[in-house]
């Protein structure tokens, strides 16, 4: 490998600079690009590259691909001719084609690459490389303004009562319903987030980020019409203002004042609002004073949950 040279490092994070899931940044990392100023004072940051950490030259890539690949064609051959019963013939095209895959596959798996994302106070990005390291692309640049809205989800995944992981989505969209960006992926971690080098970290932070900016969007929306809205699905929504929460769905409007909520709970993904002398019914029918929304169908659903505690002073269950 080539001598790591620490003064090829771009960026280096003030002391109160941490990782996405909120833990002091490694001393380590390589962050190779400096954050875009768009995305104002960076507050979370992580970098896939660290100190030491430096290019296999191509001689050295081209001999492991070769060995590995050398290894394939004669495990390959010997199972399609001994275990397959192929003629050597088609053992021998099958073992090459093999063999091949493995080379390329190796060849492209030592290169060269790293990435550095940022979470700031006006936004989020994302640069990366790949073979050389002055190579910079910007492969995400999302500044906050340009959304109105976020929707996020999780799905947890179980086979036969095994946990397989957690795909997660989250989605910025325009006014106008247009999505401007999207964090979505996998992690496989039953209890807890994962650990802080976790690109879903990444997608925590942004969120954080936002709710916090969206804060300013909501005191002003508060000042002019009395409440914060909180979209849902078509023409629903949920309106919470000083001591009341207001839910709109399927074009019925319900108003319930502090002293008239039971309960607010969120469980499973799903919000419950229970008003004082609420009925479930059987099997749900003759319910009433129940109503429930997805967390995934409302917009900014975590500053709807400050918004449940600071002006209605309720705590979400």
């Amino acid at each position: 490998m080539e001598d790591y040279d620490d003064s090829l490092r771009q960026w280096v994070p003030g002391d109160d600079v941490v990782a996405h899931n909120g833990d002091p940044l490694p001393e380590d990392l390589d962050f190779f690009a400096d954050p875009p100023e768009e995305i104002g004072e960076v507050h979370t940051a992580w970098s896939t590259l660290t100190d030491g950490k430096a290019p296999w030259g191509v001689m050295l890539r081209l001999i492991f691909a070769a060995m590995l690949g050398g290894a394939s064609f004669l495990a390959l051959f010997l199972l399609f001719h001994f275990v397959f019963d192929w003629s050597p013939l088609v053992s021998g095209l099958g073992a090459v084609i093999g063999s091949a895959v493995v080379g390329v596959v190796t060849i492209i798996a030592t290169g060269f690459r790293g990435a550095c994302t940022y979470v700031g106070e006006a936004g989020i990005a994302r640069l990366v490389f790949k073979g050389e390291r002055t190579d910079v692309e910007t492969e995400l640049l999302f500044l906050f303004d340009e959304a109105a809205e976020l929707r996020t989800s999780q799905t947890v995944n179980y086979t036969n009562g095994v946990y397989t992981g957690t795909n997660y989505n989250f989605v910025w969209s325009a006014a106008n319903q247009k999505k401007v960006a999207t964090l979505q992926g996998s992690y496989h971690s039953e209890n807890g987030t994962p650990a802080a080098k976790d690109p879903y970290c990444f997608a925590q932070a942004a969120e954080n980020a936002w709710s916090q900016q969206y804060l300013d969007h909501a005191q002003a929306e508060l000042e002019k019409s009395g409440a914060i809205s909180f979209a849902l699905t078509g023409k629903d929504k949920v309106r919470v203002g000083p001591g009341f929460i207001e839910l709109i769905q399927g074009g019925k409007k319900d108003r319930l004042d502090a002293d008239d909520v039971q309960e607010v709970s969120l469980h499973d993904g799903q919000f419950t609002v229970k008003r004082v002398g609420a009925k479930s019914g059987f099997l749900g029918i003759g319910k009433s004073g129940i109503f429930t929304f997805n967390y995934s169908q409302m917009a900014n659903a975590r500053v709807f949950l400050l918004a449940i505690d600071m002006l209605v002073g309720l705590q979400v269950n």
